[in-house]
Formats: structure tokens, sequence, C-alpha cells
């Protein structure tokens, strides 16, 4: 049972090297055999597929990503704006650390809509919090700090803003042949430049 959970565990973390290096549509069952030294017929004997894997390495990363987004959301110490600025902070690292992530996400969706949508919905505590940053939305528009807007809008805009230059980032790079580096810091300052956005969007000034 002990050398079971050994081989599983050495094939996960060879799947996750491999798909952090060449993406989901590089990465073969082969490859990650190779990396984790064992045969490929025991990768397909514990998953059965290369989806299987990347779902599994995926739940594991955004089951992180989502007890952080817990933490902001559930901090009675920082105000609306200050979650805003630590939700985009976390989501564009995120996608900047997991840049295998994107496309394929985008794919899955398009493809396999229901799936997303069930795996999504398997973290019922975040569903709690979401409510409940909603009902703090909603006391914020009473007192006139934001205008009107539902936290789920609120939640789709941050995640475009942050999600969609991971997603185009290699196209960019082909079209105007420009180092990555360049991209990669264009994409550090839209931690600050998507939250302002956003705040500016909604914020009602006192006069």
């Amino acid at each position: 049972m002990r050398q079971d959970r050994n081989t599983e565990q050495a094939i996960i973390e060879a799947a996750r090297k491999i798909f952090q290096e060449k993406g989901f549509k590089e990465t073969t069952m082969r490859d990650i055999a190779a990396e984790a030294n064992i045969n490929m017929a025991m990768v397909h004997y514990y998953f059965r597929s290369k989806e299987n894997l990347f779902f599994l390495v995926l739940n594991e990363a955004f089951s992180l990503l989502v007890e952080k987004i817990i933490t902001i959301l559930t901090n009675d110490e920082l105000d609306i704006f200050e979650k805003i600025r630590a939700i985009v902070r976390e989501y564009i690292t995120f996608f900047t650390e997991k840049p295998y992530l994107p496309q394929f996400l985008m794919g899955e969706v398009i493809r396999n809509p229901e799936r997303i949508g069930k795996q999504m919905l398997k973290n019922m505590s975040f569903l709690n919090v979401f409510r409940t940053f909603s009902d703090q939305l909603e006391k914020e528009y009473e007192k006139g700090t934001i205008q009107h807007i539902s936290a789920l809008s609120l939640l789709l805009n941050i995640i475009s803003l942050c999600v969609f230059p991971a997603i185009v980032k290699p196209m960019v790079c082909g079209a105007i042949n420009c180092d990555t580096a360049l991209i990669d810091l264009l994409i550090e300052d839209r931690k600050t430049e998507v939250a302002d956005l956003i705040i500016k969007a909604i914020q009602i000034k006192k006069i």
C-alpha cells in the first residue's frame, strides 16, 4: 500500500513538472513516465489518461488559490478596495507561475464546460464565502461607497482582466517578436493597473 502511494506521488510530481515545462498539449504520458523513472504501463495503470493526471494537478493548484482567496475575502481588517487589490495580485501571480493552465482551461471551457463547472462547485466553502462577500458589497453600496455591482460580476471582471494576458502572451510575443521578459514586466505592472481600473469603475468619490 505504501509503495502504491509512493508510486502515485512520484507520477503526480513528474506530471506537475512536465506540464509546467511543456504545457498540456505537448506533454505525453511517455514524458511523465520518463520523468518519474517508471514504465509507461504503470502511469496508465494508476491514472489511465493524461487528462486525468492534468485535472488532478489542476485541482491541487486551484485548491491552493481558493484557500488564498477565501483568506482575503474573510479578512475583516480589509475594506472592499484592499480586497480587490489583494485578489488581483493573487490571480495574476497564480497564472504567471502556472503558464500551462490558461490555454488549457480556455480549451476545456469550450469543449467540456460542464466538467469545469462541476470541478468549481466541489468547493462549497468558497460558495459560502462568496455569499458573505456579496453581502459586504451590498452594504458598501447602501453606504454610498461604491456603485451597485454584483459579487459575480466583480469577480468575473477581475478574473477576465487577470487571465487574458496569460492566454495571449504566446501570440503577442510571436506577433511582435518581443522578449517574453518584456511581457512579464507588463503583466507584473497589471497587478496595480487592473486593481486601479476596477476600483475606479465602481468607487463613488465623496465631493
